[in-house]
């Protein structure tokens, strides 16, 4: 169950609501450039190792063809440098990495700095696309934790960061999902000088982590009626929209209203009811809307946990 949950996770990641047709990973040739390049974008590589021809078993070279070209692959993938890597070329490197000398069609994961992200992928691992699309999310997971520890926390929280390098970092928790930057991303919002350019990323980037302390701090600004924040509120996790509960069903009118209104659009409740609803209709008939609600939201995030909590 956790493998199918992990690799539909992909897809929600990745922006994908269907088949991905005649789509292709695109592969580099050339590692070095590879590595350099993923050391400018602060990404994972993913190389896929070859030896010579003559070594290849046909079959699994046909179902590895087939696990390339699966939908969750091929959207995964986006998020890595990825690279053909000759056997031959790059012999020693690959014994550091624990690659048998005679091995083909194998895939290994490493950052920049030619650290492993995880053990590398056999042939027969490779070949299947459930297998495949789990070490590529595990691998991500793994970057995104290094990422975050070593380079993103200091950006985030060292008072002397440009806005412009803080504007990147949050560009990345978001791009990544690093839910563990939150609190560090509440606090920069409370800097007294911060450009909008960068309190709009910041607003952006709580909404797609959709953290208990991230819900907060957008409810909080959207009560102050904060612009960004109250659209972003909207955007968020079924499993966010779960922290509005209590406000929703007892709140005051204005945390009410606010709770109610972002809760409807991020799980798309329909028949959403006015505004003047809240003032003009009995409190028995608005009862009955918060508990019809109520119930939406949980079921949502019920069916998001179930897809998508373990990749998030």
């Amino acid at each position: 169950m956790r493998s199918t949950r992990l690799i539909g996770a992909l897809l929600v990641f990745a922006g994908v609501s269907g088949a991905v047709a005649n789509a292709q990973i695109k592969w580099g040739t050339d590692a070095k450039a590879g590595i350099d390049q993923a050391k400018t974008q602060l990404k994972p590589l993913m190389f896929y190792v070859l030896g010579r021809t003559a070594d290849r078993d046909r079959d699994i070279e046909r179902d590895q063809i087939r696990a390339f070209q699966d939908p969750r692959v091929i959207e995964m993938a986006k998020k890595f440098i990825t690279v053909r890597m000759s056997r031959s070329v790059h012999r020693d490197l690959l014994r550091d990495w624990g690659v048998p000398d005679r091995a083909t069609m194998w895939v290994v994961f490493a950052d920049g700095q030619g650290r492993l992200l995880g053990d590398p992928l056999g042939a027969t691992g490779v070949a299947v696309a459930d297998s495949l699309a789990q070490r590529m999310a595990l691998s991500f997971q793994a970057f995104r934790r290094t990422l975050f520890d070593e380079v993103l926390r200091e950006k985030l929280t060292n008072a002397e960061t440009s806005e412009a390098d803080i504007r990147t970092a949050l560009g990345l928790v978001e791009e990544d999902t690093i839910t563990v930057a939150d609190e560090i991303i509440v606090e920069l919002l409370k800097r007294e000088k911060l450009e909008d350019a960068t309190r709009a990323k910041a607003v952006s980037a709580l909404a797609k982590l959709s953290s208990k302390p991230a819900v907060e701090e957008l409810f909080r600004l959207a009560l102050a009626k904060d612009a960004a924040a109250t659209e972003r509120l909207g955007k968020i996790t079924p499993t966010g929209a779960e922290y509005l509960l209590p406000e929703l069903e007892g709140g005051k009118a204005a945390e009410r209203i606010v709770a109610y209104t972002a809760v409807v659009a991020s799980c798309k409740i329909k028949s959403r009811k006015p505004e003047e609803f809240w003032t003009s209709q009995p409190a028995k008939t608005q009862e009955a809307e918060i508990e019809r609600v109520s119930k939406a939201v949980k079921k949502a995030a019920e069916n998001w946990r179930d897809h998508y909590e373990p990749y998030y």
